[in-house]
């Protein structure tokens, strides 16, 4: 069975088969994709009664150049034990432990971006030769 997303061709089909009331497992025999992949899609874009093919091919394309979300910040992941560490005091053990935690988050968080950023530049090296 095919992967990747559905074509407009594809929605056309389904709604074509819907038209004729066959079944979701006819529909996906027809166009060679599983069973769930046209549930949900019909269940998606309005069920089986307001299904339209062009307004869920557009519906996908919108959804598909949302913007991911960016990565929490270092600081901003660290920040809440820190809070609580001050909160509770340093000298108390839940609060050694939440410093020693955000100590040890901030350092996670820096190899990360050091390691990206060396894979990045071995990458970009790569492509320039």
């Amino acid at each position: 069975m095919p992967g990747g997303r559905l074509t407009k061709q594809d929605r056309q089909q389904i709604a074509s088969g819907l038209a004729q009331q066959l079944g979701y497992a006819e529909i996906a025999r027809r166009l060679d994709r599983p069973t769930s992949t046209v549930s949900r899609e019909v269940t998606r874009n309005g069920g089986p009664g307001r299904y339209q093919p062009d307004r869920a091919h557009l519906a996908t394309e919108r959804r598909a150049r949302r913007r991911t979300p960016q990565p929490r910040s270092v600081k901003s992941s660290a920040s809440p034990l820190e809070h609580g560490a001050s909160t509770l005091g340093v000298a108390t053990p839940a609060g050694a432990r939440l410093n020693s935690m955000s100590r040890y988050l901030e350092y996670v968080g820096h190899d990360m971006i050091r390691s990206a950023e060396q894979g990045r530049k071995m990458l970009a090296a790569q492509r320039d030769t």
